[in-house]
């Protein structure tokens, strides 16, 4: 249900923004520098814009993806994935978010450079691919300049005189760049070689838009972990001289994990001591939620909390306190309706028992025939 509420919202919230007016970029002052990057040439103008907006989305993205991790939901979409190996694995699910989130962009990155069309290519990676070539490669191009030259066969806004010297072209890189930014920009020009086309596409998917999509992915994660670090690990190693009772409130507070304990001396230059050290493994979450009351318990103790790259095998994320069984045994005290209910689904599947069982036991043995 959840996970339906948040595709209808998603759906009603793109609906929404058509109806926004466009922002205004030249009043984002607080982002970037407006003034600055207006001067600089288109290209490079739209590419920091390009990689301003992949921060943004990665930071809206991250606290979307977090606070429905927080309830137990998903977005529908790839994290059924992300939620179960996070699950099973014990694993931090912000990177198991980028890391599916990578596989996937490597997958539309390869069936891109399949499907990509040369017309979807910008001038810019044209014209870039076509400054390469020598000239014997632009030689080779002159059939295909002088067929694009041709009526009918390039784009209406091609000046005249452009076209008659394609036309008068015999070869030679330096005559070729004169009407190269020409070719480039005429998406009816499809007279690339295989391999200028192989190269065009490979410099268009790892171009700037891949670089933003890279970045992106990072921040979704960073913030997923920084709002939601359900899997996150900490090594805690608690130094008290009230080991029982430390003990005692972790396993009262719903800790479910093994505490390793050892004694040891605790020397300063003055003093020597005996104490004994508590070693648990818990996530970040819960830590916080227990530090409070052990610190309360023994003001003097030692807490070293140590990063955790992993767990293996099974680990029990959550506290069980036992509140969820209070709240039952009091819903069933004050709630008489609800006590009827139960009872009569206990009545009924125990008739349901007893009918299957008294079948079983009227079922003639079978002969076997000889």
């Amino acid at each position: 249900m959840t996970t339906l509420l948040y595709i209808v919202f998603s759906a009603a919230f793109d609906w929404i923004l058509r109806f926004i007016p466009v922002i205004n970029p030249t009043e984002w002052h607080m982002i970037i520098n407006y003034q600055l990057i207006s001067k600089l040439p288109n290209e490079w103008n739209s590419a920091i814009w390009l990689f301003v907006f992949a921060v943004i989305g990665g930071v809206v993205l991250g606290a979307s993806y977090a606070l429905i991790y927080k309830i137990g939901s998903s977005s529908g979409g790839s994290d059924f994935i992300t939620m179960y190996f996070s699950t099973t694995k014990n694993k931090n699910i912000g990177s198991i978010n980028r890391n599916v989130n990578f596989v996937i962009l490597t997958g539309v990155v390869i069936v891109n450079t399949f499907l990509m069309k040369t017309n979807d290519i910008n001038e810019t990676i044209k014209l870039d691919v076509l400054n390469n070539l020598n000239d014997s490669q632009w030689n080779n191009m002159i059939d295909a300049i002088h067929h694009w030259a041709q009526d009918g066969n390039h784009s209406l806004n091609v000046p005249r005189d452009v076209i008659d010297f394609a036309k008068a072209y015999h070869g030679g890189a330096s005559d070729g760049m004169k009407i190269a930014h020409f070719l480039a920009s005429d998406p009816m020009f499809d007279g690339y070689s295989h391999g200028m086309k192989i190269l065009m596409k490979f410099k268009f998917i790892l171009g700037p838009s891949w670089f933003a999509s890279v970045i992106m992915i990072i921040i979704q994660a960073m913030v997923i972990t920084a709002i939601y670090p359900k899997y996150k690990f900490r090594t805690v190693l608690i130094t008290t001289t009230k080991a029982e009772e430390v003990k005692k409130f972790l396993f009262s507070s719903g800790y479910r994990n093994e505490v390793f304990e050892w004694e040891s001396k605790m020397q300063t230059q003055h003093t020597m001591s005996n104490k004994t050290t508590l070693v648990i493994t818990i996530t970040v979450i819960n830590w916080k939620t227990l530090e409070k009351g052990i610190y309360a318990l023994d003001p003097e103790m030692n807490a070293n909390v140590l990063r955790t790259r992993g767990v293996k095998g099974r680990e029990n994320i959550e506290l069980k306190t036992g509140k969820k069984d209070e709240y039952i045994l009091k819903k069933l005290h004050n709630d008489k309706e609800w006590l009827k209910k139960i009872e009569d689904e206990a009545l009924l599947k125990t008739i349901k028992e007893k009918n299957k069982q008294d079948g079983k036991k009227n079922i003639p043995s079978e002969k076997k025939v000889i």
